[in-house]
């Protein structure tokens, strides 16, 4: 009997390589893909430029379902967080691009007898400007409520804070800083003076699978600035990104819960674009949350704040103040 050996050495190749589990599926290049797009919106957002801003994000919502379809675990779920934000985003800068197209011109009123066309004339115009403002005061206003029900947590908080009869409430004096956080409530955080640079990481340390960020915003001028954009690079010992800022969540300092099951899901204020600001001369506290198998190899973060005027603050760190986590062989020890 006559074998054909190089027909023999094909198939044993081919059956040697079926048990071999290929690699599960990644939307890494989606959600980079579409957190620039996000990222460019809110910026031409925080300039005026609507148009140029939906574009962004019409882009983004398309990088975001190519995503979904591959994605799964936690890429999935920052898909799906993403996806409703930029849809609130879309709504948002749809509603201010329909604002702006061109008024619709006043009807003639034609002539008749015993009519004065130019009083006529003038009530139909009277009319269709108040249709116009009935509908821009109508898209506004749903435009608020939705933003203050994502702020009503904070704004309990602050409400206490701004009490007057708050027994450390203090009184300016002068051009003296009034910190806007209650003493009792700092956390790690240093006291805001007016030397307090714009943006300061304080904290930073993991605990199992996630890692905790504490950042400190400063403005030393007397016009808020609102936050359009917050980005977040935690980074190992080599300055290498471990968690881009499509998986990271930043909060409001205030009721943060670092021991929550899910770190994710808190008891205070999520950033997000336009619903927190630096108040003139005032400090704002913010925790940042990012999680990764290995979270205790991150060692630094960078920031970057963009804000609505379109100037923006940096900054690398922590110097000297990161958590290192005990190994377990070493915790009869300490």
């Amino acid at each position: 009997m006559r074998f054909n050996l190089s027909a023999c050495a094909l198939t044993m190749a081919l059956l040697s390589g079926c048990g071999e589990t290929p690699p599960p599926p990644s939307a890494a290049k989606e959600i980079n893909a579409a957190q620039d797009a996000i990222d460019t919106a809110k910026v031409l957002q925080g300039k005026g430029k609507f148009k140029e801003a939906l574009d962004q994000y019409t882009e983004a919502r398309e990088q975001i379902n190519k995503g979904k379809a591959i994605a799964e675990g936690t890429e999935l779920k920052t898909l799906k967080n993403m996806d409703d934000d930029v849809r609130e985003k879309l709504f948002s800068v749809e509603t201010r691009v329909s604002a702006m197209k061109e008024p619709e011109k006043p009807k003639t009123v034609a002539a008749a007898k015993g009519v004065d066309v130019a009083e006529a004339t003038r009530k139909a115009e009277d009319a269709r400007k108040k249709k116009e403002s009935d509908k821009a005061r109508a898209a506004s206003q749903d435009i608020a409520a939705k933003l203050e029900i994502k702020e009503d947590k904070a704004a309990q908080v602050a409400k206490q804070d701004d009490s007057d009869d708050a027994p450390d409430k203090k009184k300016p004096e002068g051009n003296a800083i009034v910190e806007n956080i209650k003493a009792a409530n700092t956390g790690p955080f240093p006291e805001v003076t007016e030397k307090s640079p714009p943006v300061e990481i304080v904290k930073l340390f993991s605990k199992g699978e996630y890692v905790f960020a504490y950042i400190q915003l400063y403005n030393n001028t007397e016009q808020g600035k609102r936050i359009m954009a917050g980005n977040i690079f935690f980074k190992n010992k080599d300055n290498q990104v471990m968690i881009n800022p499509a998986s990271t969540g930043v909060f409001l300092f205030q009721n943060f819960k670092a021991d929550a099951k899910d770190p994710f899901e808190q008891p205070t204020a999520a950033l997000t674009s336009g619903s927190m600001q630096v108040t003139g001369m005032e400090g704002l506290r913010l925790v940042a949350v990012g999680q990764h198998p290995k979270a205790a190899e991150v060692r630094k973060i960078g920031v970057k704040f963009v804000f609505d005027q379109g100037a923006s603050v940096t900054a690398t760190g922590p110097e000297g103040n990161v958590d290192t986590p005990v190994p377990p062989i070493l915790k009869g020890l300490k």
